[in-house]
């Protein structure tokens, strides 16, 4: 089959970056036309700045490195103000690493596709990494050739009123996730809360491991784990894979092993809400008010 892209015109990934640059704290969005944009290393996010891309605006990353495809230049200092809109992000093979990678406040990205993620050795493979505040996620199409572990979806890892809408979600790994993460180099982006925050009317798919997933999990071997989730939801949500299911920070002990089709029942019925005090084993440190409901 001819590849579709074969006939958009090829440019570098610095072109986008230059847009950002010039255009960051102006007021004015950038916006990016059609073509195959090659990334050899990060394209770096602001604060201030509204990206817009052309449906056929496609980023492709050609490096494997743990750095994000879209991500910020330091990530462990928050961005604030952002909105990112349409576009594509994919792989230009099976390079290891993450799409986006995200730590900030009141972000924003809508109806884009992210495609064809990879891990590698101890470099995370997750399509989307998230972490802040008020941060939102809508439309997008988050859909991956690795059927295995380590390639999960979206991953929301810490703050406050977050929301992921209208997401399509197929990965490896866990394709929904609340997951924070654990304090292993003391940065500002883990060890974080999260609270006050949904998934509503979203589809997740995972190979190998759970559409659904709320995780606390600390891989340090020195520093305790202190984040909490609270006051989060799955609504609305469709989809097939393992459990829905927490963890223990301390001895990872799995906590809710229903499938998810147990947990979120899959019929034409009324909405059923299942709550942390229906699972069969005890509630983990930390969580309390999860709530998984599904039409």
């Amino acid at each position: 089959m001819r590849d579709a892209t074969a006939d958009l015109p090829a440019y570098s990934a610095t072109v986008i970056q230059d847009l950002i640059n010039s255009t960051a704290g102006t007021g004015n969005p950038a916006h990016v036309g059609p073509g195959v944009y090659m990334a050899d290393g990060s394209v770096n996010l602001q604060s201030d700045v509204t990206l817009i891309l052309d449906p056929a605006t496609i980023i492709r990353r050609n490096f494997a490195t743990s750095d994000a495809t879209l991500g910020q230049s330091d990530p462990t200092t928050k961005i604030v103000n952002v909105r990112v809109i349409g576009g594509q992000v994919d792989n230009a093979g099976t390079n290891p690493g993450p799409p986006i990678s995200l730590y900030g406040d009141n972000i924003s990205i809508s109806t884009m596709q992210v495609l064809n993620f990879y891990p590698g050795d101890k470099i995370s493979g997750d399509g989307i990494t998230i972490t802040g505040n008020d941060n939102k996620l809508s439309g997008l199409r988050v859909v991956t050739a690795c059927q295995t572990t380590g390639a999960g979806g979206i991953r929301m890892a810490g703050g406050n009123n977050f929301l992921c809408s209208n997401c399509y979600v197929s990965s490896g790994d866990d394709a929904l996730q609340f997951v924070p993460a654990a304090p292993i180099n003391g940065h500002a982006n883990e060890n974080v809360s999260i609270t006050n925050s949904q998934y509503v009317n979203c589809v997740g798919i995972s190979a190998a491991a759970r559409a659904c997933a709320v995780f606390l999990e600390n891989r340090s071997t020195s520093t305790a784990m202190t984040a909490n989730i609270t006051n989060c939801a799955f609504i609305g949500i469709r989809g097939r894979g393992g459990s829905v299911g927490g963890q223990h920070p301390a001895n990872r002990e799995l906590l809710g092993k229903r499938t998810f089709a147990e947990c979120v029942p899959q019929s034409r019925g009324p909405a059923v809400d299942i709550g942390l005090a229906d699972w069969p084993c005890r509630r983990p440190r930390g969580l309390s008010q999860l709530t998984c409901r599904a039409e």
